[in-house]
Parts: C-alpha cells; structure tokens; sequence
C-alpha cells in the first residue's frame, strides 16, 4: 500500500521554474504514521540502523553516478554525503534512546520513476548557508505546524529565489512518498512538474491537453443530454421489431445525415463554373470522404470514357510515350495520404469586415485523402529527360483545357500520377479516370482529367498563372510561382452553426496542415489570443497531410474569442491578421493563411469576427 507522507522541505536553489518534492527520507513519529493508517510490525522498529545504512548506500551510489556526469553535479557531491551522515547519526541517536525507540521509525524510499525529469540533488544546509531569504506562505492548519506535503507544487520567485507552497494536497494526489520529522539536514529532490488534467492552461478556459494525452475522463463534463444510471429501461424502438432493408451495390450514408453535403451557393457563372466546398465543420478525423471532397472546375466535370482516354509525355524528352489508363494501372504503384487546398480557400477573410460565414463557406476549398497512382518520376524517366528541360506544362482534358507549369523538380519529387481515391477511382469531379497529385502545391497545379506533360525550358506563362492564382501585395506589386500552401490551420468545432448548449466542458476541434512539411504544434486560445496553450495532436502526424487537434475547455458561459495557430516543422507560424496584411495588405484572393477567430456569445452562437 502506497501512502503519502509529508515533510518540511525549508529552501532549495534549483534552476528558476515550477517544482515538486519527489523524495525525503527522515524519521517519523510512530503516532503519526498510524494516523494515516499504517500497520507499524515491531521487529521493524530493530530494524531501523539497517534501513538507514541501504539508504545511505543507495544516495552514495546516486552521487557517484552523477559525480562521472561532471558538470555542475560535482558542487552537489559533499552537501549529499554530509546529508547523508547527518540523517543517519540523527536517526541512530534516535534509535540508541530507550525514550524513544517505541515512538519512533524511520521510513525510507527512494521513488524513481522513469517520467521524473530530476533538476538536481539539493541540500538544505547549503540552502541555509546561501544566505537566499525564506519565505514560507502556510495554506493549511497543518503547514502552520511546519509540516508541509511531499509532492507539494512550488514555484520559485523570479526575485528572491523562495520555494512558496501553492497547492497543500498536490503530493497526496500524485502519490509521492516520504516521512514525517523536522529535520536540519534533509535531502531533497526536486522535477519539473506538469501541469495536471483538468489543470487551467490558457485563459478563459483553456485546460490543459493531457485531458486528451493521456486518455483522463472528465466526470459529469458534458452535463446536459446525459441519464442517470438509474433511469428507466431502454423502449424496444420500430427498427428492432421489424427486418431492415437488403443490400444495395454502393453503400449511402444514413438518410439522417442528409445535411451533411458539400456546400455551392448559386454562381454568376454557368453550370459548374465555379467551386462546392468541404463541410469540415461536419467531419471528424483527417480523411475526407470522397463524395465530400470539395471541387473547382472551370468548365464543368467533363464525362470521360477511360477506354478511350489517353497521356500524353512529349516535349524535351527522348522518347515521347502515350498511355492508356489500363497501361498506367500496370505500373508500381504508391499510396500517400496529403492535402489538396485551393490556392483561393479563406480569401472570403480579405474583405474589410468579417462576413457572416460558417466554416465550409470560408475554409470549405481544402480536402484530404489516400491517393494511389504511379510516381510521375518512373513515367519521366522512362520517357528520358533531356538535360535541358526544367519545366513541364501539365494539361487537363476538360473544356477549359486548364493548364499550369510545373518545376521539374517537384515532378521528380514527390509527384503521383492518381488512379484512386480513398480505395475507389478518382470521383469524375475531382478527376476521374487520372489526375496529377503534387503534395503541398496549391490546388490549381494539381490537374485534374490529366492529358498531356510537355516538357519545356521555362514556365508557359498560361492564363491560370498570370492572370490568375498570383498574389497581389499591397505595394502594386504581384508575386508569381508561390506553389507551397503556407502553415494555416482553423477550428472547425465549436464555430458558426454549431451553438454551444449552456456552460460546461467542451471540446475545441480543428485542422492544421502546411504545404512544407508536417506541423509540429497547434496553440489555441479562448480571449482572442492574449494567452494560449498547447493542443493535444492527433496521429499519424504526416508531412503534408493535416493533423486533427483537440483542446479542453471549460466554457464558464461568457463571450469567448476562439483562435487557433499552428507551426510547421519548418519552424513557420501562423501569423495573425494584423501581421499578414502588414507583410501582403489585403488585395489579394490567394494564400490567406491568418488567424482565423470565431466569437462565442452567450448564447454559446459562433459568428466570425475579426480579432
């Protein structure tokens, strides 16, 4: 049985932060030790000189290990060994008086655990002779007998350098062990503690994401919509009383779900000119359903008969090479998971005021699936690159015939020419019977209904890379060929449309990706971004994939301001709106990638604002 025992740490110098007594080993009174109901065996009190000696032992061997580290540990070695010496002569003058022996036992242990990240060995009675001033703030009846708990949270002042006790139960509810007894010499050890589930991380809210790290249950969290153990018995409902429905060739989603489609206000352009957007606020996980996959055409979704489809290689090439879709399908093929976003996705962000939209309407033209096709860097290279080739104009077959340059480079990159989607075959909207894949790179690039690669020297310079899908900064000047999607990421849960039930615990959801590389944090805010804390990432965490976060937060029912920010592993972070339109200004339609915010009122109503 593990029991908490407690001790008077005075003063220690560790490294400035937070920290926590882990271990302390001295005498105790044997009243004391039965209150917290421990079973004292009497051959245990002849045993004590034996204790101390192995104990003795152990912290020798300890400081003999951490002597070899060199360092700043060598200072540490003679406070240890007099501590030692100290506590034990104590503790056998204790044991060697008849007045005594009944009363008192010492208890030892040395908790090492693998998650303790020890700071260092600390001796009081060098403390003592630093001449650091003490302050001791007592919190309970039983700090103001000078007993404080083992495992007790502290942290030191920036100032004077003090260990000021903040939190009198903390050692009893990690389970620390120690002893009773006020003693000169004791040794301490101290860690860096963590902050505990359930713990405030941020403001307004925030908890911390060990909620989620470490799989804690939040009893009673949700509240509202939750029955009572001792509720009523289940009603046997209409569906269990009768057969269902048979099987069907291609699985539908429930007719309840019904609302849970992609989004396409009505264009000034023709039929299918224009985009339909990704419910993201609608989905969970990282993977978005191949029905659901957002779309922009220029001309509409051509209707392709794959047997008569073709793909063309030719330009500065050695070998110009034809292929068809039954040809392609018998190459090696490989699987990514990755992003496709729209060069113009959040451009609704730009405008002067914040429009009242959800998240599908304003960060509704990105998408995410397995892609599995033939590596475009096996078909080029079968067809033979002529050294002077650095570019290739990629070709779609829709009316449009819509076309971009591409760096040669990034097709011999990463680069797939795409069969499949999720398992299936590329949905004819999103390019069906072939498309081209270029993880990261703006939507735009990745053509679909792929036709025909030429090979080139320099960029073509088509509509859709002049004309359009450049920035424009607020200097009168453009920039042309920025291909990566930069760091962005946005809640997508609580936000517009989806109103919060009362105050309680909720969950903030989001996704985060990055055009260069994996993310490797995402922050989230409550007070529009006066504080933020980290947010617990969900895996696989994938280069050029996006990550599902989640963070805890504790809705007190007052107005919020809900902000995410995300850093890739290129050391990239999000800026804020003011910081983009600083860099950019606000002309432009593509590559918007601030901060988002979303505003909770107190009717728990999300509404985009600008903060």
């Amino acid at each position: 049985m593990d029991h908490t025992l407690e001790v008077e740490p005075k003063r220690a110098i560790p490294p400035k932060g937070e920290f926590t007594v882990v271990e302390h080993a001295i005498a105790t009174p044997l009243k004391t030790a039965k209150a917290f109901g421990i079973d004292i065996p009497a051959t245990l009190l002849s045993r004590a000189n034996k204790v101390i000696e192995l104990r003795c032992c152990l912290l020798r061997c300890i400081s003999l290990l951490l002597a070899l580290s060199g360092g700043w540990w060598m200072s540490t070695i003679p406070p240890l060994l007099r501590a030692n010496q100290t506590s034990l002569e104590r503790a056998e003058n204790d044991a060697s008086d008849p007045t005594r022996t009944s009363e008192t036992l010492v208890l030892t242990r040395l908790l090492v655990r693998h998650s303790c990240q020890f700071e260092g060995l600390l001796d009081e009675r060098s403390v003592l002779e630093s001449g650091f001033p003490r302050r001791e703030v007592p919190t309970s009846p039983s700090d103001a007998n000078g007993r404080n708990a083992i495992g007790r949270h502290y942290t030191l002042n920036k100032t004077d350098s003090p260990f000021v006790p903040v939190s009198p139960s903390a050692g009893r509810a990690r389970g620390h062990a120690g002893s009773f007894g006020r003693n000169e010499g004791v040794l301490l050890m101290v860690r860096k503690t963590r902050p505990e589930p359930g713990d405030p991380a941020a403001g307004n809210g925030i908890l911390s994401r060990r909620l989620f790290l470490e799989g804690t249950i939040v009893v009673g969290a949700t509240g509202a919509g939750l029955s009572r153990g001792s509720a009523e018995p289940l009603t046997v409902q209409p569906w269990m009383k009768v057969p269902g429905r048979g099987f069907e060739g291609y699985g539908q989603p429930s007719p309840f779900e019904s609302k849970v489609v992609k989004v396409f206000p009505p264009p000034p352009n023709p039929a299918g000119v224009g985009a339909s957007r990704t419910p993201l606020h609608m989905l969970e996980g990282m993977i978005t359903p191949s029905g659901l996959h957002f779309e922009r055409s220029h001309s509409g979704v051509p209707e392709i008969d794959p047997a008569q489809h073709r793909l063309l290689i030719h330009g500065l090439v050695k070998r110009p090479l034809v292929f068809t879709v039954e040809a392609l399908s018998r190459y090696p093929m490989q699987s990514r998971i990755a992003f496709i976003e729209c060069g113009g996705n959040s451009q609704a962000l730009n405008a002067p005021q914040a429009q009242p939209l959800n998240v599908a309407a304003i960060h509704g033209l990105l998408g995410c699936a397995e892609w599995t096709g033939v590596r475009f860097s096996t078909l080029l290279d079968e067809a033979g690159i002529e050294p002077e080739a650095r570019w290739v104009i990629a070709e779609g077959a829709d009316a449009a015939a819509m076309s971009r340059s591409i760096p040669l480079t990034k097709a011999m990159d990463d680069a797939l020419v795409c069969l499949y989607q999720n398992g299936e075959r590329v949905r004819p909207s999103n390019g069906y019977p072939v498309r081209l894949l270029l993880p990261g790179f703006e939507g735009n690039m990745n053509v679909k209904w792929l036709r025909r690669l030429k090979l080139i020297a320099g960029p073509a310079m088509t509509k859709d890379e002049t004309s359009k899908y450049t920035i424009l900064l607020k200097d009168e000047k453009a920039w042309q060929f920025v291909f990566p999607i930069e760091v962005k990421s946005v809640i997508t849960r609580p936000s517009p449309g989806l109103a919060l039930r009362g105050p309680g615990f909720y969950e903030i959801s989001g996704l985060a990706w990055s055009g260069n590389g994996s993310i490797r944090q995402v922050d989230v805010s409550a007070d529009g971004g006066r504080s933020w804390a980290p947010a617990a990432l969900q895996g696989p965490i994938l280069p050029k994939a996006p990550v599902r976060f989640r963070a805890a937060w504790q809705w007190n029912g007052g107005p919020a301001v809900l902000q995410s920010r995300a850093t890739d592993d290129t050391g990239m972070v999000q800026p804020t709106r003011a910081q983009f339109a600083d860099e950019r200004g606000l002309r432009g339609v593509y590559h918007y990638n601030a901060i988002a915010s979303w505003r909770i009122d107190e009717m728990g109503e999300a509404s985009n604002v600008y903060a």
